[in-house]
Parts: structure tokens; sequence; C-alpha cells
């Protein structure tokens, strides 16, 4: 009876400790995807900024589609967060 009591009782703990892991790594993905869009939209606003100190036309038109290409990347990650059930 003892021995039973053990090893019910490590059992436990080892699905505890699983359980606990679980949670943490679910707290800290979500954390992750919300640095993911912050940075897309950092990036975004970067190249906004070189957009209008741009020297000439041709650069203000990389800077314009890398701008869009950062912002696509941000609604794309929100999208898709949303869709697995994560609200950013």
């Amino acid at each position: 009876m003892r021995r039973s009591i053990q090893v019910h009782r490590v059992n436990w703990l080892r699905a505890k400790a699983t359980f606990e892991r679980a949670n943490e790594e679910n707290i800290l993905v979500k954390h992750e995807m919300n640095w993911t869009v912050n940075y897309f939209k950092y990036q975004a606003r970067r190249w906004e900024e070189r957009k209008e100190v741009a020297a000439s036309y041709g650069h203000r038109i990389y800077a314009g589609r890398k701008e869009g290409m950062w912002r696509g990347f941000a609604k794309s990650a929100v999208s898709a967060f949303l869709a697995v059930g994560v609200e950013i």
C-alpha cells in the first residue's frame, strides 16, 4: 500500500510539472507573437521615416515598397494569430 501511494505521488508531481511547463510555454508564445507584430510595425515606421527624407524619387519609391511590405507582414501576422485564437 505504501509503495502505491508513493508511485501515485511521483506521477502526480510529474503531471503537475508538465502542466506548469505547458502553461509557461503558452504565455511565452503569446508574448513572442506580440513581439513579432510590434517588430513588423517598427520596421514599417522606420521605412516610412526613410521615405520622408529620401533624396530621390527612386529612393522614396523603394522605401514606400519596404514600408508596405512590413505593414503587410504585420497585418498577416495579426490575421494568422487571430485565426488560432490569439488576440494581439
